[in-house]
């Protein structure tokens, strides 16, 4: 196979296989009604609208910044935003009414019902940042595998006159390119499922 279409083979698979992940990815549930259980209770979570009825009451969300922000309104009018930075720590800076009863569900079990539909939040910007990295990694190691000597032309070439790279080059090229790959999939698959 001549090396120019090795290379257009390499850059043919690599498009199909990130037409594959992006068709794949669902990073929020589709719109409409999802049943949660938390605690023995179940929170019927309207994503169209973005309301969750717990037995009488209806409450109001706003997600934001990938879950890590959720800003919570209770059936009185008060209202609570709930702040995990990094996905982890749970913190609430809570405005809620005087007129707040007792009686509606904790801002810890309402976010907790929003995680089980829309997925816990991880480090701020982690979905995006490792599957973008992993595809990254994906593009140069199909490139480094199926082009070593492309790859080390655009790496060492440009400095050198009348260069050419080595045996011992191009099969460490190959070798960083299988390895940079496994890994740019492995990226891609934990950030789309996180």
């Amino acid at each position: 196979m001549h090396k120019g279409a090795r290379c257009a083979s390499a850059v043919l698979m690599l498009l199909l296989i990130i037409t594959t992940l992006t068709a794949c990815a669902d990073p929020a549930p589709r719109l409409g009604m999802h049943i949660a259980t938390v605690f023995g209770e179940e929170f019927f979570v309207d994503t169209e609208h973005h309301e969750i009825t717990v037995g009488a009451y209806v409450y109001r969300y706003l997600r934001e910044q990938g879950g890590e922000r959720i800003t919570l309104t209770f059936p009185d009018g008060g209202w609570v935003v709930v702040v995990r930075p990094q996905g982890g720590l749970f913190m609430t800076n809570d405005f809620r009414t005087a007129t707040h009863s007792d009686a509606f569900t904790s801002d810890f079990a309402l976010t907790t019902a929003l995680d089980s539909v829309y997925g816990r939040p991880s480090w701020a910007g982690s979905t995006f940042g490792s599957v973008a990295l992993g595809v990254i990694m994906l593009i140069y190691g199909i490139m480094s595998f199926a082009c070593p000597k492309l790859v080390w032309r655009i790496n060492y070439g440009w400095r050198f006159k009348d260069a050419e790279p080595s045996d011992g080059a191009l099969i460490a090229n190959r070798i960083l390119g299988a390895v940079m790959a496994v890994a740019g999939v492995i990226m891609v698959f934990a950030g789309a499922a996180s």
